[in-house]
């Protein structure tokens, strides 16, 4: 019930105008078969942060409401080397619009020719 109401907000005249119908649809869809998280996510910590030694490609809207993402993206930023961190302007919890540059990573990570041919 609760993410029908975050969803009812959404589709508001006010809401983010950035969301189609069918992003919200979707969200709507996948929240009648989940349940919240209704406890605090563990923060990694700086140390666990800074021993990852894989490549770490991180979206974050930088209005989410729902997670830091300021916060966070400055934080790998600042902690794992050579992390690929992307802080969306104008965007909340829900990102659409980055799957070219997740395939971009991803084949640069795998070494991939072709990346235009993964999305």
């Amino acid at each position: 019930r609760a993410l029908g109401c975050v969803y009812a907000k959404l589709r508001a005249p006010t809401g983010p105008p950035h969301l189609s119908r069918e992003v919200l649809d979707y969200f709507l869809m996948l929240s009648r078969g989940t349940n919240p998280r209704l406890v605090t996510i563990p923060l990694t910590s700086d140390t666990e942060l800074a021993s990852l030694a894989m490549p770490v490609w991180y979206a974050g809207g930088d209005r989410d409401v729902l997670l830091d993402s300021r916060s966070g993206s400055e934080r790998l930023v600042q902690l794992v080397h050579g992390a690929s961190v992307h802080l969306i302007p104008g965007a909340g919890h829900i990102l659409t619009g980055q799957g070219q540059a997740m395939a971009d990573f991803l084949a640069k990570a795998l070494q991939l020719p072709g990346s235009d041919r993964l999305v």
